[in-house]
């Protein structure tokens, strides 16, 4: 942590929590319990709803030991120096377990007992269900006891933006124009390409139609070299 961030962080505490520092360090803002109950008492005077806030205590170092011989038991090839998702993605063993055990969503990380070895109906709790819209109002989601056991997604979460589809323009390839003359039928006249390639920044040259003899425009993503452009005139010619 650079200076400057820790001395805006330390200052925000003092406005906030009314903490007053004299000597200070990363590890005195990690650890000191006095700065821990002091936090905690002004976020326990703050309310949601007439409900109290209420304060969970961080994790110990001996905690997060324990905790990381289990992960050692569990996936002896995971590297623990390194527990973000670049990296566990290619453990197969850790994939394997979170696929059998948890669900992510959004807004929710959800872990439940396996069916390996069999437990009871009691034993083997349901997924959460998402969000879902009603399909008759899409203004109101269904209720708990309606999805309740059902395979469920959160697309229909408030925040869930689909992605829209690439606008599509019809274009005639020489090649299947060609063919077409000739009588290929398998060959359609008409191809879907993405319409953002046709563009001012992506004209590279101008021709004329034979059929028509009004110009055309041929594009190309990527600018003509030297090499590209002779072949393109000894070609059209």
């Amino acid at each position: 942590m650079t200076g400057p961030r820790l001395m805006t962080i330390t200052q925000l505490l003092e406005q906030f929590f009314g903490i007053k520092f004299i000597k200070f360090s990363c590890q005195t803002l990690q650890n000191e319990p006095d700065i821990n109950s002091s936090v905690n008492k002004r976020l326990r005077r703050l309310t949601l709803k007439d409900e109290p806030f209420s304060c969970i205590d961080s994790l110990t170092e001996e905690e997060i030991d324990i905790f990381k011989r289990h992960l050692r038991e569990l996936f002896p090839e995971l590297d623990l120096s390194k527990l973000v998702k670049a990296h566990t993605k290619s453990v197969r063993s850790y994939q394997t377990w979170m696929e059998q055990h948890c669900r992510a969503r959004q807004y929710t990380f959800q872990v439940r007992k396996c069916n390996d070895p069999p437990l009871t109906t009691q034993e083997l709790l349901e997924w959460f269900p998402d969000p879902t819209l009603k399909e008759d109002d899409k203004d109101h989601y269904k209720s708990y006891e309606e999805l309740k056991g059902l395979e469920t997604n959160d697309q229909d979460r408030p925040s869930f933006n689909a992605k829209p589809e690439k606008a599509k323009a019809n274009i005639r390839g020489a090649t299947a124009a060609a063919k077409a003359q000739r009588g290929d039928e398998s060959v359609e006249q008409t191809e879907m390409a993405d319409a953002s390639a046709f563009t001012a920044q992506t004209a590279r040259y101008s021709i004329q139609c034979i059929e028509c003899n009004k110009p055309r425009v041929l594009y190309s993503k990527n600018k003509l070299t030297g090499r590209q452009q002779t072949q393109l005139v000894l070609l059209l010619q």
